[in-house]
């Protein structure tokens, strides 16, 4: 009787230990973030995709579960999903970039393991919008003398800037619109054309929420 009592103890605090040690599953993870993010189809692969400013700060945070409590590792790539991963990794909950700048915009995944069944995996992409300042170049094209004082001239002047999405440009002479759209340049011909009339055009670019007017 002793024997039996003995046994039905040792089984009892193996149970209890069991109990203890809790339930082992394998890891699950998900991105939260603050801020503006959408699902992306681009042939026929959605992903989901963040935007921020350059400048701004870049926070993403891994939620996991799983037990034993999986380790979290950041990764980043600039490409598609099958380029290798960097070398440089976060092995922390929240990536917490500061002044993100527009090369740091890419892909970045998070990866859950512990032991248990394969690692879990999910990715968001970083888009970091921005603008430079344009530059605007002129070229023109002089006809014969009129006048003593006034030519001929066709000019044609041209903006460029650096920017992400592409921005919309719009030239103005005082408050006419010349043109708008996706064009980079405007074409004036004008038979009493002036130096001091050129001073009179001005391009606004919009892009993402800025807009920036520059006088010719």
């Amino acid at each position: 009787m002793d024997l039996i009592i003995s046994v039905l103890g040792i089984l009892m605090l193996l149970l209890e230990g069991i109990s203890c040690q809790g339930v082992y599953a394998p890891p699950t993870v998900r991105i939260v973030h603050s801020g503006h993010a959408c699902n992306v189809e681009e042939e026929r692969h959605a992903e989901r995709v963040y935007t921020i400013r350059e400048g701004e700060t870049l926070e993403l945070t891994c939620i996991v579960t799983g037990h034993p409590r999986p380790q979290i590792r950041w990764t980043k790539t600039a490409g598609s999903v099958s380029d290798r991963f960097q070398d440089s990794s976060v092995f922390n909950e929240t990536l917490h970039i500061t002044k993100i700048q527009r090369h740091q915009g890419g892909r970045y995944y998070c990866k859950a393991e512990n032991g248990l069944g394969s690692p879990a995996i999910k990715s968001i992409r970083v888009d970091v919008y921005f603008l430079d300042d344009p530059v605007v170049t002129v070229h023109q094209s002089v006809g014969e003398a009129k006048e003593q004082f006034y030519y001929e001239r066709t000019v044609f002047l041209r903006c460029m800037a650096n920017s992400n999405p592409p921005v919309r440009y719009s030239w103005h002479r005082g408050r006419d619109v010349l043109s708008q759209g996706s064009d980079k340049g405007v074409e004036i011909y004008e038979p009493f054309f002036t130096q001091v009339r050129m001073r009179q055009y001005t391009i606004d670019l919009m892009s993402i929420g800025k807009s920036i007017g520059r006088g010719i």
